[in-house]
């Protein structure tokens, strides 16, 4: 069974709140900022409520701060119309900083006590976007309304389905978690990509045509993610890319995997002197909100080198690529680094279709890397010599800078760093930056193939922009390139694929030119399809 979970919840709304209101609450037991986590951790609390503490031994003692929403006053005793009404309707307002677009709301109550009557009014800029009442039947409830660019939120709850109970809640979401099942779902592709020395990070990729199983108009935004599944196994997690609605029932997405979320960030660089590989990778997380994993040499390996401004992804693959590791999140919720491993994976031959085709490229005659030392000049120069508007902005420099060597005129220098700097100008004019640069002194080193016939044609392979390759690690990165391009002929072939995933070593059997053993690059597959897909080994 294939099943997709798309959380269409408005992108950011949550890291985006900037107060969070309410109108009454019990304070020493509840804490407003955990409506901000992305889920709440659920228990059943033992209270003084009529018929409330079920003696199971499943109910917890309360503690302080120990949920997000507690109410002070409790429900009636007696219903109205099945309704058991707080005395004064309770009040909770979020503020956004931005604009947010979203399907509704939804919410997470104590079970098996919830709000059944509330009313949510959105907002924008003080104008009423929508008010719409709802009568929720659940603990976990969807209040669906499309709503754009609302930037304030005002929550009132104003009954519970019994009498005698605190108003909870666990969690408030912008939007929904949806759920697509076989019947729903036309086609559900997954390519996962790895580069086995990291020159880039390759983004795996989902391809989706779904159908609208319900009288709901989707609004699939940038970075709302996505869960695939198999047989209850998670095959990937993605983020929305693009859309297309191809009919009134049917849209086809794309979403990328957690590589395509970094490529959409910036990283600032900077200089680094004998750094571990996993400060650096802290540095290039923060603010992200997925976790990673790497291996202990990995995370311990030193460093010297510089990373220039670029993308997150692109100063990843420069971390990667220095430190002889890759990354992977294919069939996972983290983003995992690790030294590819030893040993050999056999894919028997009754679950490989014949029929394969194998490409030779060019003999790689010799690998040729360049090795980066960063020394400071002797004479200051103008990092920046150029008009900026008033107020703050920031700087950026070409080359390296020596931060505490850095003098400012026509403007205040807020902060400074390697690769750039904050200033603030109190009118629009001319403003100079002096300092030390540092200067890449680069030596080379070059590792020849000595297995090629006379008269092979000139094939080098060079490494020219991996600045963080420095003495220290050469050899290594040098010994790594080397070896990847040796294995100069790539086989494609479908397979039944139970397990295998990129980076492992493995032996395929062809019908022509027998077993072939190598590291797989690429996989493309079809969930529906009792996952037969086509395989890319790189083999010698």
């Amino acid at each position: 069974m294939v099943e997709l979970i798309y959380k269409d919840i408005a992108p950011g709304a949550k890291d985006d709140i900037s107060a969070i209101e309410t109108s009454e609450k019990n304070s020493d037991i509840s804490d407003n900022q955990l409506l901000v986590a992305d889920l709440f951790d659920h228990k059943n609390y033992a209270t003084v409520e009529l018929n409330q503490w079920k003696l199971d031994g499943t109910y917890s003692g309360i503690t302080t701060d120990c949920v997000p929403y507690w109410s002070n006053q409790v429900s009636a005793d007696e219903a109205t119309d099945g309704r058991y009404y707080f005395a004064s309707p309770i009040t909770l307002t979020r503020v956004f900083k931005n604009k947010h677009t979203s399907v509704g709301m939804s919410f997470i109550f104590d079970n098996p006590d919830y709000c059944n009557h509330l009313n949510i009014k959105w907002y924008n800029d003080g104008e009423t976007v929508a008010d719409v009442d709802f009568s929720p039947d659940n603990s976990e409830y969807y209040c669906q309304c499309n709503v754009e660019l609302f930037n304030k939120v005002t929550i009132t709850f104003y009954s519970m389905n019994k009498g005698n109970r605190f108003l909870k809640i666990f969690t408030i979401d912008d939007g929904v978690n949806r759920k697509f099942s076989d019947s729903e779902l036309y086609s559900i592709s997954i390519l996962e990509d790895m580069s086995l020395i990291s020159e880039e990070l390759p983004i795996n990729t989902l391809s989706v045509s779904l159908r609208r199983g319900e009288d709901t108009e989707f609004i699939f935004q940038k970075k709302q993610p996505m869960l695939a599944y198999r047989n209850g196994k998670l095959y990937g997690t993605f983020f929305v890319d693009s859309s297309e609605r191809s009919s009134r029932d049917v849209y086809d997405v794309t979403a990328q995997c957690y590589k395509g979320i970094l490529d959409a960030g910036k990283f600032y660089g900077g200089l680094y002197k004998g750094v571990t590989v996993k400060s650096i990778v802290d540095e290039i997380f923060y603010g992200e909100k997925f976790k990673y994993t790497i291996d202990d040499v990995t995370a311990n390996k030193l460093l010297w080198g510089y990373i220039p401004i670029c993308s997150k992804r692109e100063a990843m693959a420069q971390v990667l690529f220095a430190a002889c590791a890759v990354c992977d999140t294919a069939r996972s919720n983290t983003f995992d680094i690790y030294r590819l491993a030893d040993g050999t994976t056999d894919i028997p031959a009754d679950r490989i279709y014949f029929g394969g085709k194998i490409t030779t490229s060019d003999i790689v005659t010799s690998v040729k890397i360049q090795i980066h030392k960063y020394t400071k000049a002797t004479e200051k120069t103008d990092v920046f010599n150029g008009e900026v508007a008033s107020g703050q902005s920031i700087v950026e420099f070409s080359a390296p800078i020596d931060v505490e060597s850095a003098t400012i005129s026509g403007a205040t220098l807020i902060s400074c760093y390697t690769n750039y700097c904050v200033i603030d100008a109190e009118n629009s004019g001319e403003v100079v930056i002096k300092a030390y640069e540092y200067t890449d002194n680069v030596t080379t080193k070059v590792m020849y193939n000595e297995n090629i016939s006379l008269g092979t044609a000139t094939n080098q392979i060079e490494i020219s922009d991996a600045t963080l390759v420095s003495s220290d690690n050469s050899d290594e990165v040098l010994a790594n390139v080397y070896n990847h391009y040796m294995k100069n002929r790539v086989l494609e072939t479908d397979v039944v694929i139970e397990g295998e995933k990129c980076g492992i070593d493995v032996t395929l059997e062809t019908e022509w030119s027998g077993k072939q053993r190598g590291r797989l690059e690429q996989m493309e597959y079809d969930l529906r399809s009792k996952t037969i897909g086509k395989v890319v080994q790189r083999i010698g």
